[in-house]
């Protein structure tokens, strides 16, 4: 099992969360910004977890992303529970 140190996470620090950069899914807030974990810029929209700033998934567009998002909703759960979060 992989530990949260192991992950290349981003700074919450900070950040605050608006209608245009954020998703509530399954009540785990995501963070949807068009940058990498050290926060460069990036062509595409990643999804970190709030909470704990871990990347959860990438895509070129927004929506699709969002939908990727809730359509695996669940087995994104049961991953976090997997790594201890």
């Amino acid at each position: 099992m992989r530990s949260l140190n192991d992950f290349d996470r981003y700074d919450m620090t900070g950040v605050k969360l608006r209608s245009n950069t954020s998703a509530l899914i399954n009540n785990r807030a995501y963070y949807i910004v068009k940058k990498f974990a050290d926060g460069k810029a990036s062509s595409l929209y990643a999804a970190f977890d709030f909470k704990t700033g871990i990347p959860t998934a990438w895509n070129q567009d927004k929506d699709k992303l969002i939908e990727w998002l809730e359509d695996n909703s669940q087995r994104i759960e049961d991953r976090f529970k997997e790594i201890g979060e």
